[in-house]
């Protein structure tokens, strides 16, 4: 059975009190909580098990 998944990058709790701090507080929408906020880098949409494993093979290979 196939995911929609995407690869994102989380953000330390100083980024999230920054953030969250300058904005406003009357956002349109449903809040999301903070803990749950990132940057997300690629969108893959519905991924099956075998390609979300070999993408998580290779990123946990890739180095900075």
């Amino acid at each position: 059975m196939a995911e929609r998944l995407f690869i994102g990058v989380p953000l330390s709790e100083d980024a999230r009190r920054a953030i969250d701090k300058s904005l406003p507080k009357n956002l349109p929408g449903k809040p999301v909580p903070t803990e749950n906020w990132h940057f997300t880098l690629r969108f893959l949409g519905s991924t099956t098990p075998e390609a979300r494993d070999q993408i998580i093979h290779i990123l946990e290979a890739a180095t900075c």
